[in-house]
């Protein structure tokens, strides 16, 4: 009897392990690397340099742009034709592209092109959540800032206006001056200049960030 109650006591537990099991499986399934630099067997010899200018591409952007690029990885792709190469964000193409020349005028090329592919894919690359730490960096140092921004504009909108100051070239390193410039554009409703449109207050703010 009590070999028996010991055997399905042990069967109850294994059946536990084997849905957890196939719950990972499925979530593994179901996510993707954000960005991706996939390159053909002739190119990942170069895969080592290639993720040293990656990194440094990073750095770049977030000292020109304010912008944290996310982890990006170089893999091989075996079905890619000779000198071949893509670039995938959210588990999509979005450039593909053939370098011939030399291995570090390869890994230029390809890390110019990526920079621009990120700069255009930006609205994709660009979470909602990722949007949400830079208004939590900013409630640290203004919490009122925040306040007064939230009663405004939503997250989506504050997203679309930050991205549209990456895609201008313009930095959003200074943060809450950035959210400050917003409010100061909203202003207040009744008032002439009063607008929630993203892409209005976008535009607003990239010509006074122009002459600045």
């Amino acid at each position: 009897m009590i070999k028996c109650l010991k055997k399905l006591i042990n069967k109850k537990e294994e059946k536990k392990v084997d849905v957890l099991d196939r719950i990972d499986e499925m979530y593994n399934s179901l996510t993707t690397d954000e960005i991706v630099i996939c390159v053909g067997n002739d190119l990942i010899q170069s895969g080592q340099k290639l993720s040293k200018k990656i990194a440094n591409l990073r750095e770049n952007l977030f000292e020109a742009c304010g912008f944290i690029l996310p982890a990006v990885r170089v893999v091989n792709k075996t079905c890619l034709q000779e000198n071949e190469y893509h670039f995938q964000i959210q588990g999509n193409i979005a450039f593909v592209g053939f370098s011939l020349f030399s291995e570090e005028d390869a890994i230029a090329e390809i890390s110019q092109n990526f920079e621009m592919t990120c700069i255009e894919h930006i609205s994709e690359i660009f979470s909602n959540r990722m949007t949400e730490r830079y208004v939590e960096s900013v409630q640290r140092e203004n919490s009122y800032l925040v306040w007064n921004l939230s009663n405004i504009l939503p997250i989506w909108d504050l997203k679309t206006i930050l991205t549209d100051l990456i895609k201008e070239g313009k930095s959003i390193k200074n943060i809450t001056y950035i959210f400050e410039k917003i409010c100061e554009i909203t202003g207040k409703q009744g008032d002439c200049n009063y607008t929630t449109d993203p892409h209005k207050i976008s535009k607003k703010l990239i010509k006074h960030l122009s002459f600045r």
